[in-house]
């Protein structure tokens, strides 16, 4: 499997920026080049907010004229997009992509797979939904199990792994044995 990075964040917390640190350094690094995988509405869709075109426009004003950007039209095509990509990738975002999809099932071991069968570097941005506000509806609960469960997947085979607050990063790849539960506490926790 190529390298993969995870860059995990709430909203406006530096994980973009973060990413496409990683991105340049890899590419400055493999000189293979860069493409950035859109997850959001595809241009010339609107979601009837000014706010969210300015932060679209503000991504798009930020990345180096030479990185190819490929727009999801249909987010079923993230897993052949990646495939068939032959330089690294940064998909920003999963959550974006996720909200978007019709189909759930299977969707951790579907792009987790893609992911092993890469050949080149992949940088993942996504939403750390664990932290926010408890959704007050079963669609907005859904999609935070799993995302959350799809992070912490996406974390399982990434190489590294960093939260990002604030505009600062804290890596995460290397999990503390001294704060994991024990298998005993999990299944005790699972079971109250």
């Amino acid at each position: 499997m190529s390298r993969c990075i995870l860059v995990l964040g709430g909203a406006s917390s530096g994980k973009s920026v973060l990413a496409e640190k990683f991105v340049t350094e890899l590419d400055d690094e493999l000189h293979c080049g860069v493409s950035y995988i859109a997850t959001g509405l595809p241009q010339g869709s609107t979601y009837g907010d000014d706010e969210w075109l300015a932060r679209v426009e503000a991504h798009q004003a930020r990345r180096p004229s030479n990185w190819r950007t490929v727009e999801l039209i249909d987010p079923s095509t993230l897993y052949d997009v990646l495939f068939d990509t032959e330089q690294i990738a940064m998909v920003d975002s999963v959550g974006s992509w996720l909200a978007r999809l019709d189909n759930l099932d299977k969707v951790s071991e579907r792009l987790g797979a893609t992911l092993q069968a890469r050949r080149w570097p992949t940088v993942l941005v996504s939403e750390e939904v664990g932290m926010s506000v408890h959704p007050t509806t079963s669609a907005g609960r859904r999609f935070q199990k799993i995302l959350g469960e799809l992070n912490q997947a996406l974390a399982d085979i990434a190489e590294h792994v960093f939260f990002t607050i604030a505009g600062r990063a804290i890596d995460l790849s290397v999990p503390n044995p001294a704060v994991q539960p024990s298998p005993d506490e999990l299944d005790r926790l699972e079971h109250r």
